[in-house]
């Protein structure tokens, strides 16, 4: 037997106006840039390990 789906949590007014503050707090802070991860040895150790598995 299903059991019932739990009701969505909605916010009281201490907790969306705490969340809503902290949100305008975070739109103020510009983000930097992201690194990019290092693809080139990525591919290269996934190709020696599937190599490895073929053996």
């Amino acid at each position: 037997m299903a059991l019932p789906i739990a009701p969505t949590p909605k916010l009281d007014v201490k907790a969306s106006s705490f969340f809503l503050r902290r949100i305008e707090k975070d739109l103020r802070k510009p983000m930097g840039a992201v690194a990019t991860p290092r693809l080139n040895k990525a591919i290269k150790k996934i190709m020696a390990d599937a190599h490895k598995n073929k053996k």
